[in-house]
């Protein structure tokens, strides 16, 4: 009998602001309402053990520069951009609210967290920032308030008992939760090797390296502990269009996605480059229960992912170590770099 104990866990996913969920079921796969595995941008809380995940509470969040208006998508399931009045703004974070919402209405404290794990990018670069400054302000609440002695009349304020280590911090890449996502979604299709663009920016994004879902993700490289000695730190990089033509040269490659998950604001010239070369182009969504299953190492295994899957989680980081994965150097620092070409 496992002795693993079983761990509260707050889940932050609000990495990828331009992919909300979809507003009713037709949107999503079919059969798949946003209802159903609470599709989007959110923060849940969760018990985690040998037995399954147990989902306590969950609040959607509209994270910092999230598009205001609905995200149109196509009759093939594509998304198609933000409809009229959809333009982004970074007014209007929901996340905080989310956040005492969340601990208000399951009845659980943010002293009792025994992990908490952020979705870390890529993604916007505002709202990885917020989810990890949030993250980390929260674990380390927690850790003060564990560190304190308590006599027996303060009772057992932590589920498990005494003797618990102090909360920690997980840091998921974001492209991780993404697949877990569409695992749970979709479960296991032996033979597919899963890519995910994120941070899309004129005639570039970010496209992660093929996961296949027919090959189990170990718990060392599902998960990746942000900060010194962190795993797998290049698990993708910019491309353009140009640079998608060794899929199509390579068509039986490993290195060849054969879908690759999109949001609406991905280049029309690498889209039509990911197609040619016979790579399918699908929805792009996020959700809590995928960040946790991509934290356990669980999105795929020999069975199709659900969330009751059981998995143990990593002992995390120490929540100062926790950092966002940026796809590419800041706007500020390119422009330097390109008016002061001899340094300074």
């Amino acid at each position: 009998m496992s002795t693993t104990p079983e761990l509260l866990v707050l889940a932050i996913e609000t990495s990828n602001p331009t992919s909300d969920a979809p507003s009713d079921a037709s949107d999503g796969p079919p059969g798949v309402g946003a209802g159903d595995h609470l599709l989007g941008a959110g923060v849940g809380l969760a018990l985690v053990s040998p037995r399954g995940v147990r989902l306590l509470a969950h609040e959607p969040v509209r994270p910092v520069g999230a598009p205001t208006g609905r995200v149109a998508t196509s009759e093939t399931g594509a998304r198609a951009g933000v409809e009229a009045g959809g333009t982004r703004g970074d007014r209007g974070d929901t996340l905080f609210p989310a956040l005492a919402g969340l601990f208000e209405r399951s009845g659980r404290s943010p002293r009792e967290l025994d992990r908490v794990i952020v979705s870390v990018g890529p993604g916007g670069y505002t709202g990885v920032r917020v989810a990890c400054a949030a993250g980390k302000m929260i674990a380390e609440g927690a850790r003060a308030f564990q560190s304190l002695p308590h006599g027996e009349d303060d009772g057992d304020y932590r589920p498990g008992g005494a003797g618990r280590a102090l909360c920690t911090c997980i840091g998921v890449p974001s492209h991780r939760s993404a697949v877990a996502t569409f695992g749970l979604l979709h479960g296991q299709r032996a033979g597919e090797r899963v890519s995910v663009a994120l941070a899309s920016k004129t005639d570039s994004a970010w496209i992660s390296f093929p996961i296949s879902p027919g090959k189990p993700i170990s718990p060392s490289n599902a998960a990746v502990q942000v900060g010194p000695g962190a795993a797998e730190p290049d698990a993708g990089r910019v491309l353009r269009a140009q640079d998608l033509e060794s899929w199509r040269e390579n068509a039986g490659d490993d290195a060849r996605p054969s879908v690759l998950l999109a949001d609406g604001f991905f280049p029309a010239p690498l889209r039509t480059a990911a197609e040619r070369a016979g790579v399918r182009v699908d929805v792009l969504h996020f959700s809590v229960l995928g960040l946790i299953a991509a934290a356990q190492g669980l999105a795929f295994g020999d069975a199709p992912a659900t969330s009751t899957e059981p998995g143990v989680l990593g002992e995390g980081i120490d929540p100062s170590l926790l950092n966002p994965l940026y796809p590419r150097e800041p706007d500020a620092v390119t422009l330097w770099r390109q008016r002061h070409p001899r340094g300074v």
